[in-house]
Formats: structure tokens, C-alpha cells, sequence
């Protein structure tokens, strides 16, 4: 993912999706319900949801809260206005100036996640005797932050709940250069899906061209998300967080497409051979190298699969990744 340092940054990402994010984006979207059932909301709870954007994980965790306060906060005020607003509409859900019912009700904010100031407008919608949210979520968020931002961020997030809450956050495996491993690192390829184009379809009133899922394809090796857990595990300490849980994300079948294949060990082993290749006097490979390797091969890819399929073809990928459950340390 890119790095966003500043509010501007993240504005001019996202402005020029601010009426196709659903049709850009839609392979994701099956992320969302596994995301919210491992934040696991009930009944009653608050919720804030950083980096809303279309407002997908905010209306999920409020089908599962009922009148529990569900506030969507982002930086991008054209996804808010051109794609949230009609998602929350078209769920049956409304704002304060559509619905008073509790049950339907949801909220929307335009801010910056890193801000401390912009816990007071969000504050002001909780309900009396509430000091903070008991469920703060962050799906494809906090990777995008830049490296020395993110514990920042964390301890400001960890200030927004409630006593007893929790935090639950997408995070990428960060793969450091071996000679700076304290810096901002590179993602890792783990899962890589070939989509071919299908027959038109309408999002939010818009003819849009789809994309239909051909194949998916592990590339990433297992030991690459014990790594991304230990990550976790540092980051989480020099925050004062406790972790409830970990689950492995990207690792294994979606089921978005009707073949899938598992070439983990191939690609581990043509990465072994490409090091020995490269480096004559021995050692062990780096995960670098290996992440490396797998980028190189998710960029070659497309004229590979071009001559298979007729039409334009797209290759996505997704990182090697974990969901976090955290609360503030005992």
C-alpha cells in the first residue's frame, strides 16, 4: 500500500475515486464481513471506524450493534459525500438528518485519524457517561501510515476508548532491509488473483465494467505470517496494548475464484535458486530477497496471463497480513 503523509496525500489518492470506489475496489469487499466478525461487535456497542471511506465495515458492525452509536470517520470528504452517503442509503440506513430511529441511525465525519483534536466532535456523539468507543476499527488504514507515525497513531486510538475496549487493526507485514531494521519496510506478496473482463454492471447508478475472478494463487510462504505476528507482538508492546487476538489474513482460498492453487513452495524454491544464483559464497536468504522475488513475479505476470485470455486481463494481489484485537495493557 502507499504511504500517506499528510492529509493532502490522502485527498489526492482518493478524490479521483470519489465516485468509483465501489467498482475499483470490489474485490475487497469480501474482506469486510471476516474483518467485522473477528472486531466481533454486539449489541449495544459503540463503534468508530477510521478510514471509512464507502462505509462498508461501518454499516456491517451497525446490522450487528442495533442502537449502538456507529460513527465513520474520514479525510477524504469526496468519499464521504459521493459514496458513503448513498452505500448508508442504499442499506436502509440513514444520517441525523434522514432518521432519528436509533437502530438506523449512523454518523459520518469528515477528520484526520491522526489528529488528537478530532476525538471532540466524535466524543460529542457518544452517549451519556461514555468516555469512549468500546470497538475502534481500522481495515486497510493503518498501512498506510507512514512508519514513524503508526505507534503514534496506536497510543492515540488506544485514548478513544472506552475502559475494557478494543482495537481491531488490518496490519501488513513489513519486511525491513537487513542492514536497517528499524526502518519502513516493503509489503509481501501473499495471495495473487487473475481477473478477466465480464458483462457490465451497475454501482450506485453507474454502468461499470466488471471484472470476474479467473484464478487465485498463494505465492507467499507459511513462515511469512509467524513474522508478520511477531511484528505485531513488538509493535503492540511499545504501545502498551495487549493483544486478545491474531488471525492470519490472506493466507489461504477466498473462494473468489473457481480455481485455486497453492504454489507457495514453488515460488520458495525458485527464490532459493535465484539467491544461490546471485549469491555463490552461500548464506541464508533473506526475507527481503524472497519479498523481492514475489513482487518481481506479481509484475511479470500480466503479460504472462495476456496470452491465455482474450480481453484485457488484471492481476490483483494482497499482502501477508494479520487482524489485531488489542486493549490497553493491564
Amino acid at each position: 500500500m502507499p504511504r500517506l503523509a499528510s492529509t493532502a496525500d490522502a485527498i489526492a489518492m482518493f478524490a479521483p475515486f470519489a465516485h468509483s470506489y465501489d467498482a475499483v475496489y470490489h474485490a475487497h469487499r469480501r474482506d469486510v464481513a471476516q474483518f467485522v466478525d473477528i472486531a466481533a461487535p454486539v449489541p449495544g456497542e459503540c463503534v468508530l471506524d477510521l478510514g471509512t471511506g464507502s462505509a462498508w465495515v461501518l454499516l456491517e458492525a451497525k446490522r450487528r450493534v442495533g442502537s449502538g452509536t456507529c460513527v465513520g470517520v474520514d479525510v477524504c470528504g469526496e468519499l464521504l459525500k459521493n459514496i458513503a452517503k448513498t452505500n448508508i442509503r442504499d442499506a436502509g440506513f440513514g444520517l441525523p438528518r434522514s432518521t432519528d430511529d436509533p437502530n438506523k441511525l449512523v454518523r459520518l465525519a469528515r477528520g484526520d485519524i491522526t489528529d488528537p483534536q478530532a476525538f471532540g466532535t466524535l466524543r460529542s456523539w457518544l452517549p451519556q457517561g461514555r468516555t469512549g468507543f468500546d470497538v475502534i476499527t481500522a481495515l486497510w488504514v493503518f498501512d498506510m501510515l507512514p512508519w514513524d507515525k503508526r505507534d503514534e497513531s496506536l497510543r492515540l486510538w488506544k485514548s478513544w476508548l472506552q475502559p475494557g475496549g478494543r482495537i481491531v487493526v488490518h496490519l501488513n507485514l513489513e519486511v525491513p532491509h537487513p542492514d536497517f531494521p528499524a526502518a519502513e519496510g516493503t509489503e509481501c506478496p501473499s495471495l495473487w488473483t487473475l481477473e478477466a473482463p465480464v458483462a457490465t454492471y451497475i454501482v450506485n447508478g453507474t454502468e461499470a465494467r466488471g471484472r470476474g475472478a479467473v484464478t487465485q494463487q498463494k505465492c507467499a510462504p507459511d513462515f511469512l505470517w509467524d513474522e508478520c505476528r511477531a511484528q505485531v507482538r513488538r509493535q503492540a508492546a511499545r504501545c502498551g496494548l495487549d493483544i486478545i487476538s491474531m488471525t492470519n489474513f490472506h493466507a489461504e482460498n477466498e473462494g473468489v475464484a473457481p480455481v485455486f492453487k497453492d504454489e507457495s513452495a514453488e515460488h520458495l524454491g525458485g527464490a532459493r535458486k535465484a539467491w544461490a544464483a546471485q549469491h555463490p559464497g552461500g548464506g541464508e536468504m533473506t526475507n527481503l530477497f524472497l519479498t523481492k522475488y514475489l513482487q518481481g513475479r506479481i509484475q511479470a505476470l500480466p503479460a504472462e496471463m495476456q496470452a491465455q485470455h482474450s480481453g484485457p486481463v488484471f492481476i490483483g494481489h494482497k499482502n501477508v497480513a494479520v487482524i489485531a484485537v488489542l486493549r490497553v495493557a493491564a
